[in-house]
């Protein structure tokens, strides 16, 4: 189930990254999910990489990263980012 997959990526992601970045998860849909992301983000990483490496922890739950892509990034303080993600589907038939 993606939501518990979502749940388990963001617990890892906050493992991983706390101070620098902290996720956490505000609104959850079957088709789409909006994350906060707080802290100082370290200068030498492209802000969108700390978006991005959300995905890379929801492929580790076994959800395809193809599947997730960002669709929207909302600066809502000064160290502060509500990024909202859209889920689609794999086509595996290749």
């Amino acid at each position: 189930m993606l939501e518990d997959s979502l749940r388990t990526a963001v617990e890892t992601y906050n493992r991983y990254r706390e101070p620098m970045a902290t996720a956490t998860l505000l609104e959850y849909s079957s088709r789409r999910f909006r994350v906060r992301f707080e802290g100082p983000f370290c200068t030498t990483c492209c802000r969108d990489d700390y978006f991005d490496d959300l995905r890379y922890e929801l492929e580790e739950q076994g959800v395809p990263l193809e599947a997730v892509d960002v669709e929207s990034i909302a600066r809502t303080g000064l160290e502060r980012f509500d990024v909202t993600f859209v889920v689609g589907t794999v086509d595996r038939r290749g």
